[in-house]
Protein backbone atom coordinates (compact mmCIF):
# COMPACT_ATOMS: atom_id res chain seq x y z
CA UNK A 1 0.00 0.00 0.00
CA UNK A 2 1.58 3.53 -1.52
CA UNK A 3 0.45 6.34 0.85
CA UNK A 4 -2.04 7.57 -1.69
CA UNK A 5 -3.86 4.70 -0.66
CA UNK A 6 -4.70 6.30 3.00
CA UNK A 7 -7.83 7.77 2.80
CA UNK A 8 -6.92 9.76 6.01
CA UNK A 9 -3.38 11.33 6.98
CA UNK A 10 -2.76 9.79 10.27
CA UNK A 11 -2.72 6.16 8.65
CA UNK A 12 0.50 6.87 7.94
CA UNK A 13 2.44 6.63 11.60
CA UNK A 14 0.03 4.21 12.08
CA UNK A 15 0.52 1.95 9.32
CA UNK A 16 4.66 2.24 10.30
CA UNK A 17 3.98 1.03 13.89
CA UNK A 18 1.91 -1.96 12.37
CA UNK A 19 4.55 -3.25 9.91
CA UNK A 20 7.69 -2.02 12.01
CA UNK A 21 9.82 -5.38 12.07
CA UNK A 22 12.38 -3.88 14.49
CA UNK A 23 11.29 -4.84 18.04
CA UNK A 24 14.07 -1.62 19.66
CA UNK A 25 11.99 1.45 17.34
CA UNK A 26 9.00 -0.52 17.98
CA UNK A 27 7.45 1.41 20.89
CA UNK A 28 8.47 4.49 19.42
CA UNK A 29 6.28 3.80 16.54
CA UNK A 30 3.15 3.08 18.34
CA UNK A 31 3.58 6.17 20.68
CA UNK A 32 3.95 8.00 17.42
CA UNK A 33 1.12 6.31 16.11
CA UNK A 34 -1.30 7.15 19.11
CA UNK A 35 -0.16 10.31 19.47
CA UNK A 36 -1.32 11.21 16.12
CA UNK A 37 -4.54 9.06 16.22
CA UNK A 38 -5.59 10.86 19.63
CA UNK A 39 -4.95 14.54 18.18
CA UNK A 40 -7.34 13.38 15.33
CA UNK A 41 -10.23 12.47 17.54
CA UNK A 42 -9.43 15.47 19.46
CA UNK A 43 -10.09 17.78 16.53
CA UNK A 44 -12.85 15.21 14.97
CA UNK A 45 -14.53 15.99 18.42
CA UNK A 46 -14.28 19.76 18.52
CA UNK A 47 -15.72 19.42 14.73
CA UNK A 48 -18.81 18.31 16.54
CA UNK A 49 -18.95 20.43 19.07
CA UNK A 50 -19.17 23.18 16.65
CA UNK A 51 -21.13 21.22 14.05
CA UNK A 52 -23.67 19.12 15.07
CA UNK A 53 -24.62 17.79 12.09
CA UNK A 54 -20.68 17.07 10.69
CA UNK A 55 -20.48 13.40 10.04
CA UNK A 56 -17.62 11.79 11.01
CA UNK A 57 -18.66 8.45 12.06
CA UNK A 58 -16.78 6.36 9.40
CA UNK A 59 -13.37 7.92 10.22
CA UNK A 60 -14.14 7.95 14.41
CA UNK A 61 -14.68 4.13 14.64
CA UNK A 62 -11.19 3.71 12.08
CA UNK A 63 -9.43 5.90 15.12
CA UNK A 64 -11.16 3.76 17.59
CA UNK A 65 -10.10 0.83 15.67
CA UNK A 66 -6.80 1.55 15.36
CA UNK A 67 -5.92 2.40 19.15
CA UNK A 68 -7.20 -1.03 19.44
CA UNK A 69 -4.78 -2.24 17.42
CA UNK A 70 -1.96 -0.59 18.63
CA UNK A 71 -3.04 -1.47 22.18
CA UNK A 72 -2.85 -5.76 21.39
CA UNK A 73 0.83 -4.79 19.74
CA UNK A 74 2.06 -3.39 23.27
CA UNK A 75 1.14 -5.98 24.66
CA UNK A 76 2.55 -8.74 22.61
CA UNK A 77 5.40 -7.36 20.40
CA UNK A 78 5.75 -10.80 19.53
CA UNK A 79 2.82 -10.84 16.44
CA UNK A 80 5.61 -8.34 14.74
CA UNK A 81 7.36 -10.78 12.65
Amino acid sequence: MNDSNLKYQWQLPYREALTELDRNRLAAKIVQAESVIRERLQALEALQALDHDAHNHEEVQALEDAISSLRVLKVRPQLVA
